[in-house]
């Protein structure tokens, strides 16, 4: 589909992705570290947050080409990660979901008027837009993954940002039950 296709590539091969990167960005660090660092810009970029900014942070140059962050061949799907393309489906996806979510529920509108009475100074309500649908998308993902802990002898221990902490029966091996 266009406009997703790097997006796609991106979940279809992650961690070949965000390795490659890793080892280009910090070739001094170990593999945990490069995957940490890695891992903290494509959760900054998926709530819209600035390559500059993230790259400042780690003392990544300035003058480095986005070209440098490709990745290719893919092992799953082929072709090559465009880094700067996925950048460019990130923006507009935000864009198409303010202007999809005003549309049906004016709910853009309903956050910029609540967000100039309480919060001036900020100037995307986009952004919240959107921390609000993939919060609910979170959600739904907690709650699927506590009913699967129930009904399968496993306790829920602990509800996160983006999972669940759960306490195993004896039996099952870790890797199959994060599999489920």
């Amino acid at each position: 589909a266009v406009g997703r296709e790097h997006g796609q590539r991106f979940i279809n091969n992650r961690e070949q992705i965000m390795a490659a990167q890793g080892r280009r960005l910090f070739p001094g660090e170990a593999p945990k570290e490069q995957r940490a660092r890695v891992k903290a810009l494509y959760n900054a970029l998926n709530m819209d947050g600035r390559y500059a900014t993230w790259a400042a942070k780690w003392s990544v140059p300035a003058d480095l080409p986005l070209a440098e962050l490709d990745v290719g061949p893919l092992t799953n799907g082929g072709g090559t990660f465009d880094f700067a393309a996925y950048l460019s489906e990130l923006a507009t996806g935000t864009q198409w979901l303010a202007a999809h979510m005003e549309r049906r529920l004016g709910m853009l509108s309903f956050i910029r008027q609540h967000q100039s009475a309480h919060r001036a100074e900020y100037h995307h309500p986009e952004r919240t837009l959107k921390s609000f649908c993939l919060s609910e998308a979170e959600s739904f993902s907690r709650d699927a993954k506590a009913e699967w802990c129930a009904l399968n002898g496993h306790a829920c221990c602990n509800l996160q940002h983006d999972g669940v902490i759960i306490a195993l029966r004896e039996g099952p091996a870790r890797e199959a039950v994060s599999r489920q």
